[in-house]
């Protein structure tokens, strides 16, 4: 069994929360908002400290006030504020983490556990998938 059809089979950390009612609907819903606006190509080069803030502000102001018609790192190339490998580098990134099951790291710094239930369950979680392989 592939790693993808293991994580299609038994689910993904959230679901597996849902159904011990760890945490509800809503908050499954709010995280992987959250984990989507965090894998957004500005914030990830923000949080790669290839551009600050003040910048990615910056840029989609412009973008959208000219109605700018190219994509972000195009802009930036564009701008000199990153390198074409640069650009590269946050869109491998992004790749990989939109094929990453949402951190529990995400689950603490938004506060919805405690980190000691976050370990518990994630154990859990992990005893869960082996024994379902």
């Amino acid at each position: 069994m592939t790693e993808s059809q293991r994580k299609n089979s038994v689910g993904n950390f959230i679901d597996f929360l849902i159904e011990r009612k760890s945490v509800t609907e809503q908050q499954a819903m709010a995280l992987k908002s959250i984990h989507q606006q965090r894998l957004l190509f500005g914030m990830l080069a923000c949080r790669m400290n290839m551009i600050s803030v003040e910048q990615l502000h910056d840029v989609l102001i412009q973008q959208h006030e000219n109605k700018i018609n190219k994509r972000i790192g195009e802009l930036f190339i564009s701008k000199g504020l990153l390198s074409e490998d640069q650009v590269k580098e946050v869109l491998e990134y992004q790749k990989k983490e939109k094929q990453e099951d949402i951190p529990a790291e995400l689950l603490m710094d938004i506060g919805i556990l405690p980190t000691d239930i976050i370990e518990k369950e994630y154990s859990d979680f992990l005893i869960y998938i082996k024994e379902s392989k």
